[in-house]
């Protein structure tokens, strides 16, 4: 019976990962304007939700289980608020309570199965670890790929946006021809800026909330030239040409140092992983010779040091490869 209790709880894991991974691959972009509405409509604390928009949440919260409120009670609100908006920023339309879930029986269910079908503790630990870490790990590769691209872009965007000022369209006029000759993720963002203000929000705080959903350095340097300008007078296409230079400057200079770190990044992978993939073979090949390692004073001893300079190590590996710009 409790074989077939953790071979249902496993086969439930697969089907609920390969349909979140359904859900990621494909598409989803009305989820994220969603979502990103709804951070927007959050982070605005003074602007209350119309009577007819309370009373159609009112009817949904009868039909279903606040999950979000349930987790929230234990985690804390503002935890759920940073995974929402990591979810956003990455472009995944999962919800916070849904990405909890994921996790959680990535971690529950590999370990299950590994220690009472197959009676291998240290793997089902293993197996355990990676359920936690690869998709904090995979989510934080998405948003840092993502918002890359965006930068990438947006020099390319900004020369669209002075073309069409310099042809005589207005400014919201260039952002929407642009816009419509970018590609994803920069045409949805600037897509969603321009709803905001068709909406009647002013188009300083647009650009502030542009900034807050993708946390890029390039796009705080355009928002504030463009405040500035606003505030002050002057050309805009001429201001916007030398942002757009400037930007285009910065990524030519991210590229080189890439280049220049990558032996040091490779290096700090490969070390950080040896022992841990040795540890396993050796495992495999001779449990009871490396299982002196935990089973002995010495080698727990041996062990707890080995971890400690293995962090060390990587940490500092992290900071000389890591130059900001």
């Amino acid at each position: 019976m409790t074989e077939w209790l953790i071979f249902l709880t496993f086969f439930g894991a697969i089907i609920f990962f390969l349909i979140a991974l359904h859900t990621v691959t494909t598409g989803g972009d009305d989820a994220v304007k969603r979502r990103l509405a709804q951070l927007k409509r959050e982070s605005d604390k003074n602007a209350p939700l119309p009577e007819w928009a309370k009373a159609i949440h009112k009817e949904e919260l009868k039909h279903r289980v606040d999950f979000k409120q349930l987790i929230g009670k234990v985690t804390g609100i503002s935890f759920l608020e940073r995974i929402e908006r990591s979810l956003a920023q990455s472009d995944v339309p999962m919800r916070a309570s849904e990405w909890i879930l994921l996790r959680l029986i990535l971690v529950v269910a590999p370990f299950a199965v590994t220690v009472f079908i197959f009676d291998q503790l240290l793997m089902g630990v293993v197996f355990a670890t990676a359920g936690l870490l690869l998709p904090g790990m995979f989510l934080n590769m998405r948003r840092k790929s993502r918002i890359n691209l965006f930068n990438i872009q947006l020099a390319e965007f900004l020369t669209l946006l002075v073309n069409a000022l310099r042809s005589g369209q207005s400014f919201l006029q260039g952002i929407d021809h642009a816009s419509r000759e970018s590609p994803e993720p920069i045409k949805s963002e600037f897509a969603l800026l321009l709803q905001e203000t068709n909406l009647g929000l002013p188009i300083e705080t647009a650009f502030e909330n542009l900034a807050h959903r993708v946390p890029s350095k390039d796009l705080e340097i355009t928002t504030t030239a463009f405040i500035i300008q606003k505030s002050v007078g002057g050309n805009l296409a001429e201001v916007m040409e030398k942002v757009a230079e400037t930007i285009r400057e910065r990524v030519k200079l991210q590229g080189q140092i890439r280049v220049l770190t990558a032996q040091g990044i490779l290096s700090g992978t490969l070390v950080g992983a040896l022992p841990f993939v040795l540890g396993i073979v050796l495992y495999g090949m001779n449990p009871g010779y490396i299982s002196m390692l935990w089973t002995t004073e010495t080698g727990r001893f041996l062990l707890l040091g080995a971890i400690v300079l293995q962090i060390l190590g990587a940490v500092s590996i992290k900071k000389i490869v890591t130059i900001d710009i």
